[in-house]
């Protein structure tokens, strides 16, 4: 009977300790802009949690706000090596506000992903990706032999919160709204909405069309995954491509990380750009803030298209020739990261060149101001 009773009480101990070691500490999280912030994704390096909270088991605990006890959407992320690098969280935080999160020894909740990433080989080879609001695809090798073949970044104009990749290339009629959206964006020899390619002699030299891809997180907060491209002569110069795109949920924008191997070396320069229509648009060019809007002409039957650039830095110089909205870069090493993205009218979110330009530009704010993490 004694041993029995020094048993339950060492297990008491045990599971009290890990509850209170999940419980001492919290997560503060402080946005100091005057942009309240909904489903914004912290991302917090899984070592540097598990130094304040003792997890045993990866699906057992969760992550809810201290003072509304809602759970916190998360996602553990990868990176393709098959081990945690990040815990990101899914939060929505007032201008100027603080928020506490606490982490709880219990079972999560199972949530529907709001990103997605795939190889689309029943279309040429297509790479495609989502979230939410937008969608966006590459294009791949067995393209390069038929007549829709294309350089840039194509996107989809969609108008619901689902995901609909796997949907509308099944019913292979997606160049028609059938109420969710519809891909009318044209692309062509262009860099489309915000493609990269390399620039010299003052001309832009595009790459051939992807060659292979790993995914490496899918979901639900994030997918991302790589692009690898062949290598190719560029006036002369070998160089090799890698493209790196991840796009996080409730966000018109996503990630690019250039990757390259250059014959030219740290005097390469590339293009990012935004193809040009023939009929007027609205257009924002601001090398100081490095941010380009484009609010396209309308489209009398599917609506209005605004592509946006936003760069991680302010080293650029903007230009416009007969096909493009360019900025020219010159990465101090061989990578280097800007976002991407769209805005469809029909869609209901921002109706206007006034609303995709402020979007733009409140995006380059919080990219340089972001929510500050810290644990107490």
């Amino acid at each position: 009977m004694k041993k029995i009773l020094v048993v339950i009480l060492l297990l008491l101990n045990t599971n009290w300790g890990s509850s209170q070691s999940l419980k001492t500490e919290l997560i503060i999280l402080k946005n100091k802009t005057v942009y309240a912030q909904s489903d914004a994704l912290i991302s917090i390096p899984w070592l540097e949690f598990l130094r304040h909270f003792k997890i045993n088991d990866t699906s057992f605990f969760k992550i809810v706000n201290c003072t509304t006890k809602k759970e916190v959407p998360i996602q553990l992320e990868s990176l393709g090596t098959g081990y945690v690098q990040h815990i990101l969280m899914a939060v929505t935080i007032p201008a100027n506000a603080e928020i506490c999160l606490t982490v709880l020894p219990q079972k999560r909740s199972v949530y529907s992903s709001k990103t997605y990433a795939r190889f689309v080989p029943e279309r040429k080879d297509d790479f495609a990706w989502e979230n939410n609001l937008v969608a966006f695809r590459a294009y791949g090798k067995a393209l390069e032999t038929t007549n829709e073949n294309a350089y840039g970044i194509d996107f989809w104009a969609k108008r619901t919160d689902s995901l609909v990749i796997n949907k509308w290339y099944k019913s292979a009629d997606y160049h028609k709204d059938h109420g969710e959206g519809l891909d009318y964006y044209s692309v062509g020899y262009t860099l489309g909405a915000g493609g990269i390619a390399p620039y010299q002699n003052d001309s832009i030299w595009y790459s051939p069309n992807y060659i292979s891809y790993v995914v490496l997180d899918n979901g639900p907060l994030r997918s991302s995954f790589d692009l690898i491209y062949p290598s190719y002569l560029v006036n002369g110069k070998r160089i090799s491509i890698k493209k790196r795109i991840s796009i996080d949920l409730s966000s018109q924008l996503f990630r690019n990380q250039l990757f390259f191997e250059s014959e030219l070396g740290f005097d390469s320069t590339f293009a990012i750009g935004i193809v040009r229509r023939k009929d007027p648009g609205a257009v924002m060019m601001n090398e100081q803030k490095g941010v380009l809007g484009y609010w396209e002409p309308t489209d009398k039957i599917n609506g209005t298209t605004g592509i946006g650039v936003v760069l991680s830095d302010m080293n650029n110089r903007m230009s416009v020739n007969n096909k493009h909205y360019l900025i020219r870069i010159k990465p101090t090493s061989n990578s280097y990261v800007y976002y991407s993205g769209a805005s469809w009218n029909k869609a209901g979110k921002i109706l206007n060149e006034e609303d995709w330009f402020k979007y733009l530009n409140q995006y380059k704010y919080q990219l340089v101001n972001p929510i500050q993490v810290s644990f107490r």
